[in-house]
């Protein structure tokens, strides 16, 4: 998932086009002939790169010169009664005034980025009358909305500051914790939820604080996209990502509780284990923390300061980060079929913000 290293221009700006042709025309062989309903980042990428750009930014003038060719793209997508829909929003009121089109792109020094056009292509679709993005393309379209919202609300914050000191630099960024975040969110919402974890798994760590430009997100968002064409067609991507969903047996689904020492702290482990000795006949307690283990996916609830980060959080099985590993216990096997696993852990989402977490009263026990 790491980004390819950008080609310079000869003004010394990144012009990653080699890189850019080569993950549409990979994507293209992969996949079966487009449909509308869940291929509009293809779409979006033909028609960006008939703009003839300079890697993932190009000029405002050259999208008005080529307004025919996103046009085209877009017809592809909607039914021939919605035409003059369509024509609508790429012409300018009487009145005056600039496209619907252009007006969405959120252009920024006389240019716009990829993930705007992205978003712009699909919104504008979706007015005409496209018919909507569903399954994992509809859930990175979702995550990569959030970013740019992140990444908006940052730029808000440094112009206000540089308001008040130095002018700011201009650039558009998010914080890489704000991506696992929503990597995250959208493995605790997603019917596929071990497609997401297999990419949080690949994202890796990076030092506190690393900032992530929107070249960059746009090349890690492209290859998820790929991943996504591996995980429809049934096949192992090259990465790992693609891995199917295993499907239950006669007997269910199994769920399984795991049990870690709170922490990594030596001094939990050693408590834990006076307080709690695996063949003591009587145990007096410890500290611990659980997760549950369902389809491959261990979900757990934990603190988190933010009232709009969940609770709620999914790792690799016995792999917690935070925590120590001590024992599994098996709780058997629930007849429930992968959905309505998928709708209660939504569920509980939602019932369990990190705020709210209590260490006493509403822990990840009570989970």
């Amino acid at each position: 998932l790491k980004p390819q290293a950008a080609v310079k221009a000869p003004n010394g700006r990144p012009w990653p086009c080699r890189s850019f042709r080569a993950q549409l025309a990979a994507g293209m062989q992969r996949r079966r002939p487009c449909v509308a309903s869940s291929c509009s980042g293809e779409a979006a990428l033909e028609a960006w790169l008939g703009c003839d750009p300079e890697g993932y930014s190009v000029d405002t003038r050259r999208v008005r010169e080529h307004m025919s060719v996103i046009v085209s793209r877009i017809l592809e997508r909607v039914p021939q009664c919605k035409l003059d829909d369509v024509r609508e929003l790429f012409q300018a009121p009487e009145a005056g005034g600039r496209p619907m089109f252009m007006t969405l792109l959120r252009e920024a020094g006389g240019e716009v980025h990829f993930l705007y056009f992205w978003k712009t292509f699909g919104d504008v679709a979706c007015m005409a009358g496209a018919q909507p993005v569903e399954g994992l393309y509809a859930e990175i379209e979702t995550l990569r909305d959030h970013l740019l919202r992140r990444v908006e609300d940052a730029q808000s914050h440094a112009d206000d500051g540089a308001q008040a000191s130095a002018p700011s630099s201009g650039a558009r960024t998010a914080p890489f914790d704000v991506l696992v975040d929503e990597v995250h969110r959208a493995a605790s919402m997603s019917t596929a939820p071990r497609f997401w974890q297999k990419i949080a798994a690949g994202l890796g760590d990076r030092p506190p604080g690393t900032m992530l430009e929107l070249d960059e997100l746009t090349s890690i968002l492209l290859g998820w996209l790929a991943e996504v064409a591996l995980w429809d067609n049934g096949r192992a991507s090259s990465q790992g990502v693609a891995e199917g969903v295993v499907a239950p047996d006669s007997a269910g689904v199994p769920v399984l509780l795991h049990i870690y020492d709170v922490s990594r702290s030596e001094g939990i482990q050693k408590l834990n284990q006076v307080l709690a000795f695996e063949y003591s006949p009587v145990k007096f307690g410890g500290v611990f923390h659980a997760g549950v283990e369902v389809q491959g996916l261990e979900w757990s609830f934990n603190f988190s300061p933010s009232k709009t980060r969940p609770g709620i959080s999914c790792t690799a099985p016995m792999k917690h980060p935070h925590h120590h590993y001590r024992e599994t216990v098996d709780c058997g096997f629930t007849a429930m079929p992968l959905p309505e696993i998928v709708q209660i852990i939504s569920q509980m989402v939602e019932e369990y913000p990190g705020s709210d977490y209590n260490l006493l009263r509403r822990n990840c026990c009570h989970f």
